[in-house]
């Protein structure tokens, strides 16, 4: 059911559609829209993101998972963000909302109270969705997880053209390993009790509140499962909150971390970290690299299939190098991937999936 967003006043609720609905057990099934799978609201929360959002909207619409709404919240945007969300014609249930607010975690919050799904999720208005993100991370909740969260693609930009992408691997959650790293926010999914249970972000921080809310439910008791896939894009570029306020940032984390070492009797052996991070890296370089010659990939098989019909070469130096246990030369590569030229298949491919979900 689509339609095109009317136009509304300061502060008001403007919908694409009228269906909303809330539903039972995580079940999945055919990808076509049914709302007898769970609900599965996306937050977004924006301000002045005009020359981003758009693609942030197609990469929702264009997903393989048919039971999703999407909730933008926008601060009072003034440089024609509105004018994205009214034009937008969505394949999914899209709602906005245009007040004043006090902050990112602020608006996160009132679209945590707006949504109306059994699973939850934020996307920042300049982050992308793979096809297959919402549908991976319900089947993972389905499994028993009450948290979800895969590996996440960063692609940096400047001056708005691609300058590089790669990946970054996490390892399966730990109060001990994520207080001393960050998790890739946009790849995490919840169930709706977590928030229910644990409150929403933490308003009285600005930058930081996602590194905080994950260690909060780890600790509450709550548990994580690791989708070996790869689940969002992050968009670095001049304008991030974490460049821009980036001594903020790390003032933020480091007064969560000491205050969940302390509760939690978390202990800082750094060297030992950084080795194990070390290690996880070029492991999951070397399975990623072992997957690529699979037919069948058992470890990030979306992405690797999709770079394949878009005739990109992941290939990069050669994997030798990261058996020894020596610093890696500068010359060294994970891969040599064109950025611009993944950029582009990737949202020829987001356009393609929305456009077929309309006809």
């Amino acid at each position: 059911m689509v339609a095109s967003a009317s136009v509304s006043g300061h502060g008001r609720w403007v919908s694409t559609s009228s269906r909303v609905s809330r539903t039972g057990p995580l079940v999945l099934g055919a990808s076509t829209l049914d709302t007898s799978f769970p609900l599965v609201s996306v937050i977004t929360p924006v301000l002045n993101s005009a020359s981003t959002l758009e693609l942030t909207l197609v990469s929702v619409a264009a997903q393989t998972y048919p039971n999703i709404e999407h909730v933008v919240i926008d601060g009072g945007s003034t440089d024609g963000t509105i004018d994205v969300l009214r034009r937008f014609r969505s394949a999914v249930p899209l709602r906005w909302v245009t007040e004043e607010d006090t902050g990112m975690y602020a608006a996160i919050n009132k679209g945590l109270g707006l949504a109306q799904g059994e699973v939850l999720s934020y996307l920042n208005g300049d982050d992308l969705y793979l096809p297959w993100s919402v549908r991976l991370a319900v089947s993972a909740l389905a499994s028993g997880g009450d948290l979800a969260f895969g590996d996440v693609l960063v692609l940096s930009k400047e001056g708005g053209l691609s300058r590089s992408v790669g990946i970054q691997f996490y390892p399966r959650f730990r109060p001990q390993t994520y207080a001393y790293r960050s998790m890739g926010q946009p790849s995490v999914f919840w169930r709706r009790k977590v928030s229910d249970t644990v409150g929403g972000f933490d308003e009285r921080m600005r930058y930081g509140g996602d590194f905080e809310y994950w260690l909060r439910t780890g600790t509450s008791g709550f548990r994580f499962t690791h989708v070996r896939e790869v689940l969002a894009v992050e968009v670095g570029h001049e304008g991030t909150l974490s460049t821009v306020h980036a001594d903020e940032l790390r003032w933020e984390i480091e007064r969560t971390r000491a205050r969940y070492a302390a509760a939690e009797r978390l202990n800082d052996f750094r060297r030992l970290r950084v080795l194990r991070q070390l290690i996880h890296w070029r492991w999951q370089v070397l399975m990623w690299r072992l997957n690529l010659k699979r037919n069948s990939p058992s470890s990030w098989p979306n992405l690797i299939h999709f770079l394949r019909r878009a005739g990109l070469n992941p290939n990069g130096s050669t994997s030798a190098a990261l058996l020894l246990p020596l610093p890696l030369p500068r010359s060294w590569r994970m891969w040599r991937l064109d950025s611009a030229e993944f950029e582009r298949r990737l949202t020829e491919e987001l356009w393609s999936r929305r456009a077929m979900k309309l006809d």
